[in-house]
């Protein structure tokens, strides 16, 4: 993959299936070195990025730029926690419990997520070869039952705010029934006392 391809700057979001990890390596600060007379090493922070689906995983590997914090802020957050940068996404295992070698496989062609598998454009599936397809289909699938199960627990979720609200309607109602009768019973003793 050409290494512009790698580094334009599609719409807001587009790199969402791309694997951006920085990390830090040691490199030797030439000038220093020159100075010195002896190699020195400076920590120098890197970026490395691949797209899903390539078989030569056609790497982009350099030093990171302030362009590439930008479009990988998760990421670059990440790095300065000391977390680790993994692929947001539901892990491959999900689809493929029993058969971890797919699931190998499928990173060593730079599918980490499901969500990328569901994803691939028929080049990275001929790259990836035999059952590609099938994956891909399997992906998608996963995804759609997911999404509705969001919509069933949306729908939970309401339905227990609608019952707290309701709960708390009832607590008012209780609340001011009970000053009613407070107040009746006063209304009644001072009634008592007039009389009297």
């Amino acid at each position: 993959m050409p290494l512009d391809a790698m580094m334009s700057y599609a719409v807001p979001g587009a790199d969402e299936k791309v694997f951006a990890e920085f990390y830090s390596r040691a490199t030797i600060d030439q000038a220093k070195s020159k100075e010195a007379g002896y190699p020195v090493f400076v920590d120098v922070v890197h970026i490395k990025i691949l797209q899903p689906g390539d078989a030569r995983l056609s790497e982009y590997n350099q030093p990171a730029r302030p362009q590439d914090i930008e479009r990988f802020p998760r990421q670059w957050a990440a790095f300065q926690r000391q977390e680790k940068q993994d692929m947001e996404g539901a892990p491959l295992s999900l689809l493929f419990p029993t058969n971890p070698a797919i699931v190998e496989n499928l990173k060593r062609f730079g599918v980490f997520v499901v969500e990328q598998l569901a994803t691939l454009n028929d080049t990275a599936l001929q790259e990836i070869g035999l059952g590609a397809r099938t994956f891909k289909q399997k992906a998608q699938e996963y995804l759609a039952q997911a999404d509705k199960g969001k919509s069933y627990h949306n729908l939970a979720d309401r339905l227990e705010k609608l019952e707290l609200a309701g709960m708390e309607k009832d607590d008012k109602i209780k609340a001011l029934e009970a000053a009613l009768a407070v107040a009746t019973e006063e209304a009644k003793a001072n009634k008592r006392k007039e009389k009297a």
